[in-house]
């Protein structure tokens, strides 16, 4: 893994938030892994041909698995309750550069009668070595 900077906009329901820190990742030819620190959480991203894969562990955990077109069951855990979440994966885009990542996802997670839509734009680079 090498050291790089990230921004992820995320809009929850027609509300958008900014968020910009360092992470540590390995950029591949044709898959990326992310992995950064906010005050409450660790969050793992993994991007390949398969799909994307959202890893958080922290206040509070969830995994899951997003495949474009496709409905999946994802978990989340609130203070030590555990339980199914449904994702509906309307988008994935993304373009790997050798020392960048740009990904787009439109999904919607779905408790029980309750929905959210949710839309993420993330832009990732490693800095090139100065000489």
């Amino acid at each position: 893994m090498q050291n790089g900077f990230l921004t992820i906009v995320t809009t929850v329901d027609g509300t958008e938030s900014r968020f910009s820190c360092k992470a540590e990742m390995e950029i591949m030819s044709l898959s990326a892994v992310l992995r950064y620190s906010d005050e409450n959480a660790t969050v793992l991203i993994r991007v390949d041909g398969d799909g994307v894969t959202i890893e958080r562990d922290g206040d509070y955990s969830m995994r899951l698995f997003l495949q474009e077109g496709k409905r999946t069951v994802g978990t989340l855990s609130i203070a030590g309750n555990v339980g199914d979440v449904v994702v509906e994966t309307q988008k994935i885009a993304y373009s790997i550069g050798k020392k960048s990542l740009l990904m787009q996802l439109h999904y919607t997670l779905i408790f029980g009668e309750e929905k959210q839509d949710m839309r993420i734009r993330l832009s990732s680079s490693i800095p090139s070595e100065e000489k």
